[in-house]
């Protein structure tokens, strides 16, 4: 049976962050992701700046990244253990 902790440990998150030229769309994956979490992440972003930006296509008017997993996951906070996880 899958938990809501186990639902919140499946989660990518897709996030708004502006820059000089260009808001950018972030997405930020579990570290285990696979193939087809990349597919779908991917989709969702596509639907998402369609919405934003009115138009069925990346019109140039967002910049879409996915963040380095092994990079930008250096410090994150476990919230059910209380922990600092660093790596």
């Amino acid at each position: 049976m899958v938990t809501k902790v186990d639902v919140a440990a499946r989660t990518a998150t897709l996030r708004l962050v502006p820059s000089a030229d260009m808001p950018v769309l972030r997405a930020s994956m579990p570290p285990d992701s696979g193939r087809a979490d990349f597919g779908k992440v991917t989709a969702h972003a596509f639907d998402l700046i369609s919405k934003l930006t009115g138009h069925p296509c990346l019109s140039g008017r967002f910049r879409f990244e996915f963040e380095d997993l092994f990079v930008n996951r250096a410090m994150a906070v476990d919230l059910v253990a209380d922990k600092l996880i660093t790596g």
